[in-house]
């Protein structure tokens, strides 16, 4: 049994009222059998086999689920520590764009928001630095593969990874630097699939 003025260290001189007779006195377990994480041990490392949500796409190629285009030249290697990576993130549905970036933001992403397809491509005339875009593949102006052409006439080489409910995306298909994600996805599997794509 241990009282609250144990458990937070509270000298009981200064502080009288803790020893108010209406103070209920707390029991705690001396185990608890609750899987929280970091207390049991570290997290296994995520592998390929885990993003099964994921596929991409190269020059109208589908990459097997969990992989990425071994002749894409934005999948070379891993990103020098350090770095700082900025992503366009393209999505209309509010809760989506704020709570993905937000994770994004939390993994030492840097995150440019946009709710439409204009909101993007004027983020790419106020010359922002960017180095990879995600965008929903259904947008109310246009779809994502027409943005990412837009895009593209002025930053050519930009990796691009598209977020969809739908299993394939004709549309996408024969654009190279591209990877497909199926919604709804996982944050921490969509931020190493970013950084995976962005080249050295």
């Amino acid at each position: 049994m241990f009282r609250l003025t144990e458990l937070f260290n509270i000298d009981p001189k200064p502080r009288s009222f803790a020893h108010d007779p209406l103070m209920p006195e707390v029991e705690l377990p001396s185990s608890t059998s609750y899987p929280v994480a970091g207390l049991d041990g570290e997290l296994p490392p995520v592998g390929k086999d885990d993003l099964s949500n994921l596929s991409g796409m190269q020059g109208g190629e589908k990459v097997p689920s969990g992989s990425t285009p071994a002749t894409n030249p934005a999948v070379e290697g891993p990103v020098p520590e350090g770095r700082q990576i900025t992503v366009l993130f393209v999505e209309d549905e509010a809760l989506i764009r704020i709570s993905a970036a937000d994770f994004l933001q939390d993994s030492g992403l840097t995150v440019v928001e946009a709710g439409s397809a204009k909101e993007a491509l004027a983020a790419v005339d106020d010359d922002v630095r960017i180095d990879i875009a995600v965008t929903d593949v259904h947008l109310p102006e246009m779809s994502g593969p027409q943005l990412v052409l837009k895009i593209r006439e002025v930053l050519p080489d930009l990796p691009v990874v598209f977020a969809t409910g739908d299993s394939d995306v004709p549309e996408a298909e024969g654009l190279s630097k591209t990877a497909l994600i199926t919604k709804p996805y996982d944050y921490e599997a969509l931020a190493s699939l970013i950084r995976g794509m962005v080249a050295p």
